[in-house]
């Protein structure tokens, strides 16, 4: 449900070409245990291979190295990390990793069925299995993953996570498993920008309360309150002022709506809406502002 939930928030914001690139730790424990590697050199290879796409292969052997992982295993781990297949369309070649890996058969297993629940959620989404994905910190215990633009590969991952059973359980002093995903906001606004999926808006506010007269701000600050409590956003003129100059200040924010309230109005508890995209307007019975101006 998370890799779905992933998919589905990506989708509502109107990307739809990305690939979610899936591993998880019980493969890559299972794996450097299958080549003698202690729990510590383990540590450091994890946060080596983390860097692969930042620093390429050459810089993870030479890191590896230099934690005293020999030449050889060195050159197996970043192997194993280069290795990767689309989930779903690929069925013999994750049956030959399985052979050529045989001691990550049980966890690759696992991590399928996974995925093939996920693509039962979100058929459309393309997930692949990546040994390259490593998630530096030590807290993940299960599934891990991260999420790519294809338009923008050098954009990095968007959208990641996975399981850290052992997390929560740190300060609840009970066992608490746990999963889950974040996205990085500034990386993926940026992407947006980048890819013209941005809408940018002048101003949030829908209506603007004309004020002219003095005597009749506390009815003002009623009918903000109002349209407020409504879900409607809206500003109130922040001095009185010429109402042309105000007309202008809406429009020049594109709110849409400006509402006149004089002594007039305030008299036969009226409202005039005024439709400044449209440039037309009309007088309204004053408590059902909210009710049209929502609809």
């Amino acid at each position: 449900e998370i890799l779905a939930l992933a998919s589905s928030t990506l989708r509502s914001l109107g990307i739809s070409d990305f690939v979610i690139r899936v591993n998880s730790r019980e493969i890559i424990s299972a794996f450097y245990e299958s080549l003698g590697l202690s729990q510590a050199e383990g540590i450091a290879a994890i946060r080596a291979v983390d860097k692969i796409d930042k620093i390429g292969k050459e810089g993870v052997t030479e890191e590896l190295k230099k934690t005293g992982i020999s030449q050889n295993k060195s050159e197996d781990i970043v192997s194993f990390a280069q290795t990767a297949v689309d989930s779903m369309n690929n069925r013999e070649e994750l049956a030959n990793i399985a052979e050529s890996f045989p001691a990550i058969k049980n966890s690759l297993g696992k991590l399928i069925s996974i995925i093939e629940s996920a693509y039962a959620l979100a058929p459309d989404t393309k997930y692949v299995i990546d040994f390259s994905i490593a998630r530096g910190l030590d807290y993940y215990t299960g599934l891990i993953f991260e999420t790519n633009l294809s338009a923008l590969p050098g954009f990095g991952s968007i959208l990641s996570g996975g399981r850290y059973d052992g997390l929560v359980g740190m300060f609840a002093n009970k066992p608490v498993p746990a999963v889950g995903a974040s996205i990085g906001l500034d990386r993926l606004y940026a992407a947006l920008e980048e890819l013209k999926l941005v809408k940018e808006e002048k101003a949030t506010a829908k209506a603007l309360i004309v004020n002219f007269d003095d005597k009749l701000i506390i009815d003002y600050l009623k009918i903000a309150s109002e349209l407020r409590n409504a879900g409607i956003n809206t500003i109130l003129y922040f001095d009185r002022a010429d109402m042309k100059k105000q007309l202008a200040y809406a429009s020049d924010k594109g709110i849409r709506f400006a509402l006149i309230y004089g002594s007039n109005e305030a008299k036969e508890g009226t409202i005039v809406v005024k439709n400044l995209e449209k440039g037309t307007q009309e007088t309204v019975i004053l408590n059902k502002i909210s009710e049209i101006l929502g609809a």
